[in-house]
């Protein structure tokens, strides 16, 4: 038990009457190391009951400067060397632990650092943390509250794009909706590793809007159909692959992961098969032999 470490939290030991009390970490080892790790938490902010702040962030600075002297004196103990309360205080600088709430710190770790995110995926993250940085140069995780995300909200929308040497026009209502679509994940991330109590997206109406789709009719597409037999050779396969893209409805990112293997010949024809689509985590079945009178599989056949 001589090698026993023990830390204890203890709000206001001194009872003081002034509005703002100490926390500290009592370190029972041959004696008592008391550690301030915190300041300015009022009789409100402390739980009594569960002994720890009732701020979430303030929780997790408490364990983990925890978690990080009973590291340190483990170690110090294992290499028989001496520690005391200056020396605890001066390691836990170096840990930093107050860095984790620094958002474009956790961004980078988080959000995009994950090898598994496609390139189109992380250049709209990257375009969520231009605008933010412009919007707010320093910014911690506690700092996004309702409050925040609306006025960030209010900037994009003042916020003018070069179209052209003299054009200057507004961002797109979609276009803002895609960028607080992503800095609403990463706020989920954030939560579900216990930094923000709350998401302050839940409370906040999306700006999305409809946008006009263009469709070519079918005498349009035989138009094109026709135009394989009178246009340079060169612009033939391009043609085509506009043209099946138009017949089975994939998107281009699925178009391009298009390989023979997704291909397969069924009894009434050639299909297409693919376990995963580009964008979305679902499989996606068509039969070419059916699409547009078989247009769709008459240029499967005709590419070999």
């Amino acid at each position: 038990m001589e090698n026993l470490v023990s830390i204890t939290p203890v709000f206001d030991r001194h009872k003081t009457q002034k509005s703002l009390k100490h926390v500290e970490l009592y370190l029972y080892k041959k004696g008592i190391i008391r550690n301030y790790i915190r300041f300015g938490l009022t009789t409100l902010d402390w739980d009594k009951k569960k002994n720890r702040p009732k701020d979430i962030r303030d929780g997790f600075l408490m364990d983990e400067a925890i978690k990080e002297i009973t590291e340190y004196c483990i170690h110090m103990e294992s290499q028989n060397q001496v520690y005391d309360k200056k020396s605890i205080e001066e390691f836990l600088k170096t840990k930093k632990i107050f860095d984790v709430f620094n958002f474009y710190d956790f961004y980078q770790t988080r959000v995009l650092e994950n090898q598994a995110l496609k390139s189109n995926t992380r250049d709209n993250k990257n375009n969520l943390l231009k605008w933010l940085k412009v919007f707010a140069p320093g910014l911690n995780l506690y700092e996004i509250d309702y409050a925040f995300v609306s006025k960030f909200r209010s900037f994009l929308f003042e916020q003018k794009i070069q179209k052209s040497k003299e054009v200057k026009a507004p961002l797109r209502k979609n276009y803002i909706d895609s960028l607080e679509k992503h800095l609403k994940a990463a706020l989920n991330i954030a939560r579900k590793e216990g930094l923000i109590e709350k998401n302050p997206y839940e409370n906040l109406k999306r700006v999305s809007e409809r946008t006009k789709k263009d469709y070519l009719s079918r005498a349009e597409l035989d138009i094109l159909e026709r135009l394989i037999d009178t246009i340079e050779p060169h612009y033939v396969p391009h043609l085509k692959k506009f043209l099946f893209g138009c017949y089975t409805g994939l998107r281009i990112s699925d178009l391009r992961q298009l390989r023979k293997s997704h291909f397969r010949k069924e009894e009434e024809g050639w299909s297409i098969y693919l376990h995963r689509m580009y964008k979305v985590d679902k499989e996606v079945y068509l039969p070419l032999y059916s699409l547009f009178g078989g247009r769709a599989e008459k240029l499967v056949l005709e590419a070999g």
